[in-house]
């Protein structure tokens, strides 16, 4: 019988390369409001007694 010839390898098809996500930029915190001091009673809003 004649020889088989050999089957030629299929190519591998190359994956495309997935572009990577760009991360999303994290929004700066705002910067927490600093709590006016109490004012401190004086004679008149804390009388004794």
């Amino acid at each position: 019988p004649p020889p088989v010839p050999a089957p030629e390898p299929a190519p591998a098809p190359a994956p495309a390369p997935e572009p990577a996500p760009a991360p999303a930029p994290e929004p700066a915190p705002a910067p927490a409001p600093e709590p006016a001091p109490a004012p401190e009673p004086g004679p008149d809003q804390n009388p004794p007694g």
